[in-house]
């Protein structure tokens, strides 16, 4: 077998088209306030205790969208707590995202292709703010990452509350996104 010429693909003097790789960030911002529950504010109130299948009617208000807007590909999720409280339930929930405002939501699985994802909060190892009053759950990058896969909005659904106590309990906790 003839394997011909070789094909050179680095960089030359005559052809100096460059490519480079490009990455941004945003800051930390909350997509789900702390607050009570029984104003269905918080994390802990259900969307829907099953598959969400219509973003529009199932996850509530309470929920800010992720914005692609200014760009970044990916969003990544987490739980903000306080650092006396104790989970006795696991957060869960999905993502949902869609293109402009007249778009349908769709279902957007994480980048391990996982429809339903859970927040596991690990006191004794999870990041502690420089204030020491909250604990912020570790971002599995398998897990608590989503491509937006040309989404300019991302929204989270909950399926499973938090549950826990301590510290302001489940009221004082939210969960937090970050684009990059």
């Amino acid at each position: 077998m003839t394997t011909g010429t070789p094909l050179e693909l680095s960089a030359s003097a005559t052809a100096q088209s460059m490519s480079a790789p490009v990455s941004l960030t945003s800051s930390w911002a909350t997509l789900i306030v702390a607050g009570a529950a029984a104003s269905s504010l918080g994390l802990g109130v259900v969307d829907n205790a099953s598959a969400i299948t219509n973003a529009a009617t199932q996850i509530k208000e309470r929920t800010k969208p992720a914005s692609f807007k200014n760009g970044g590909t990916t969003l990544l999720l987490r739980i903000k707590y306080p650092a006396a409280y104790t989970a006795s339930q696991s957060l869960q929930g999905c993502v949902r995202g869609r293109t402009g405002t007249a778009q349908e939501w769709e279902e957007r699985r994480n980048v391990s292709g996982t429809d339903i994802v859970t927040f596991t909060l690990s006191p004794s190892t999870d990041q502690v703010s420089a204030d020491g009053n909250f604990k912020y759950s570790y971002v599995d990058p398998a897990i608590h990452a989503w491509d937006r896969l040309g989404c300019e909005e991302l929204l989270f659904g909950i399926t499973q509350i938090l549950a826990g106590s301590g510290g302001g309990g489940t009221d004082a906790c939210s969960l937090e996104g970050k684009v990059i």
